[in-house]
C-alpha cells in the first residue's frame, strides 16, 4: 500500500510536467520502479549467492566439528576403559607381588629354621658319634685286655678298661643289668678261683658282644645322619629354588607395575588433552550452530521482505500502466507539441539526472515549470542524492531526486535495520530531506518510509 501510495503520489506531481518533453510522467514512474524492482532483485540475487556460501560453511563445519566430536568421544570412551583395564590389572600385579613377597619372607623363615634344626641335630650327632666312637674303642680294648690277662691276676688299669666300657654301655642303655653284674662280680673273683676261667669265658663274650652293639650302633647312627644330612640339602635346595623363584616373580611383576603405572598416567594426560579438544569443538559447534540458525532467520526474513517488496512494485507496476494506456492519447498530444528525441525511455530519464547549467535567476512561474527548473538546477546534486544525501540548499528535489532519495533510504534501511541507532539514523536522515520535497509529497513519502523502514518519523 505504501509503495501505491508513493507511486499515486508521483502520478499526480509529474502530471503537471513540462508537456514538449518526450517520456510521460508515468512512464518516469514506470522506469524508475522498474528500476527499483531490478536493484531489488539483484541485490537479493546476490545476497543470495553469498548466503550460499555461508550455507555451505555451516554444513562444511557442522560435520567436520561433529565428526571430530564423535571421534573424540569415541577415544575418550577408550581412553577410559583403557585406563580401568590396566588400573586392574595394575592392582592385580600389586596383589601378586604382597603374595609373592610374602612367599618370600615364609621361605625364608622355613630354610632358617630347617637350618637351626639341622645345626642342632649335627650337633647331636657329633656327640653321638664320639660317644659310639669312644665305646667301641673301649670295648675292644676291654676285650683285648681281658683275653690277654686270661687266667691272670687283673691289675687296677684292666679292671679300669672294662668298668669304662660297662660305664658306656650303661649311659647308651646297651646292657642288661644282668650282665652289668656279672662283669661286676667277675672283676672281684680271685684268678685261682676255678670258677675264673669259667667266668672269664662269659665276660669276654660279654664285653664283646657290646663291641659288637657298640659298633652296630655307630653305624645305625651315620647312616641315619647320612639321610638325614641328605634330607636337609634337598629341604635347603627346594627353599632356595622356592624363594629365588619368588624373587624372580617380584621383578617381573615391579617391571610390569612400572610399565603400568606409565601407561596410565599417559593415558590420563591423553585423556585430559582430549576432554579439552572435546569442550572446544563442543563450544565452537555450538556458536556455530546458534549463527547459522541466526542468519538462516535473518535470510528467511529478508528473503520474505524482498519478495513482499517485488510483489508490491510488480502490482504497482501494473497499476500504473493501466493508467498509461488510459492517458496515451494525452501523452500522444504533448509528444506532439514537443520534438522529441530519438532516445528510449530510460535514456532519456537518465539524460534528465545529467548536469545542467543552472538558469541565471528563476522566474516566477507556475509549480510544474518551477519543478523542471528545480531539477535542472539540481543536476550537479544528481550524483549525492542517488546516494541518499541531500544537499544543503532549500530548493526542492525534482521527482527523480526524491524517488533515489527513497530508494537510498529504504534500501540503506534492509541493510542496516537492527543495528545500534538504526531508528535515530532514519529520522536524522528524513529531518534533513523533508525541507526539500514539497508538502504536497511530504506526507505520502512519510507514510511510506515509516512502513518500509519500520521507523516512526512523528
Amino acid at each position: 500500500m505504501a509503495l501505491l501510495r508513493l507511486c499515486a503520489t508521483f502520478a499526480v506531481l509529474l502530471a503537471t510536467t513540462d508537456a514538449k518533453v518526450k517520456v510521460t510522467p508515468i512512464e518516469k514512474v514506470v522506469s524508475l520502479l522498474e528500476d527499483l524492482k531490478d536493484d531489488i532483485k539483484t541485490e537479493g540475487e546476490n545476497e543470495a549467492k553469498a548466503y550460499d556460501k555461508f550455507a555451505c560453511f555451516c554444513k562444511d563445519n557442522s560435520k567436520s566439528k561433529s565428526d571430530s566430536i564423535i571421534e573424540s568421544q569415541d577415544k575418550i570412551d577408550q581412553m577410559t576403559a583403557d585406563i580401568a583395564d590396566k588400573s586392574a590389572t595394575r592392582d592385580d600385579k600389586i596383589s601378586d607381588k604382597k603374595k609373592e613377597q610374602q612367599k618370600v619372607e615364609d621361605r625364608t623363615k622355613e630354610l632358617q629354621d630347617e637350618t637351626e634344626q639341622f645345626n642342632k641335630d649335627e650337633a647331636a650327632h657329633q656327640i653321638n658319634h664320639a660317644d659310639l666312637t669312644k665305646a667301641v674303642s673301649s670295648a675292644k680294648k676291654a676285650h683285648e685286655v681281658l683275653s690277654s690277662k686270661k687266667g691272670a691276676f687283673l691289675d687296677i688299669g684292666t679292671k679300669s678298661d672294662v668298668q669304662n666300657c660297662l660305664d658306656l654301655a650303661d649311659a647308651l642303655g646297651l646292657l642288661e643289668p644282668s650282665k652289668q653284674q656279672a662283669v661286676t662280680s667277675f672283676l672281684q673273683v680271685d684268678p685261682d678261683d676255678p670258677a675264673y676261667k669259667f667266668h672269664s669265658d662269659k665276660i669276654l663274650k660279654i664285653i664283646k658282644g657290646l663291641q659288637d652293639d657298640f659298633q652296630d650302633q655307630l653305624n645305625k647312627a651315620n647312616e641315619e645322619w647320612e639321610k638325614r644330612e641328605t634330607g636337609f640339602k634337598k629341604t635347603k635346595e627346594t627353599l632356595e629354588d622356592k624363594i629365588q623363584t619368588a624373587k624372580d616373580e617380584i621383578e617381573t611383576l615391579t617391571g610390569d607395575i612400572s610399565d603400568l603405572n606409565k601407561d596410565i598416567a599417559k593415558l590420563k594426560d591423553d585423556l585430559i588433552a582430549e576432554n579439552s579438544s572435546l569442550k572446544d569443538d563442543s563450544t565452537y559447534l555450538k556458536d556455530l550452530t546458534m549463527r547459522c540458525e541466526e542468519k538462516g532467520r535473518a535470510w528467511d526474513q529478508r528473503t520474505k521482505i524482498r519478495n513482499d517488496e517485488v510483489e508490491a512494485l510488480t502490482k504497482a507496476l501494473g497499476i500504473l500502466k493501466d493508467k498509461a494506456a488510459d492517458a496515451d492519447e494525452v501523452n500522444k498530444r504533448a509528444l506532439l507539441l514537443a520534438k522529441p528525441p530519438t532516445a528510449p525511455v530510460k535514456a532519456a530519464v537518465k539524460a534528465e539526472a545529467a548536469p545542467a547549467k543552472p538558469a541565471a535567476k528563476p522566474a516566477a512561474k507556475s509549480p510544474a515549470k518551477a519543478a523542471a527548473k528545480a531539477a535542472a538546477e539540481s543536476g550537479e546534486r544528481s550524483s549525492k542524492s542517488l546516494e541518499g544525501q541531500p544537499d544543503g540548499g532549500t530548493s526542492y528535489w525534482d521527482d527523480r531526486e526524491v524517488m533515489a532519495w527513497v530508494q537510498a533510504t529504504i534500501k540503506m534501511a534492509r541493510s542496516s535495520k537492527g543495528q545500534e541507532g538504526y531508528q535515530s539514523h532514519i529520522r536524522t536522515r528524513w529531518q534533513a530531506a523533508q525541507m526539500h520535497i514539497s508538502s504536497e509529497m511530504r506526507d505520502n513519502l512519510r507514510h511510506v518510509i515509516e512502513e518500509q523502514c519500520g521507523v516512526s518519523l512523528n
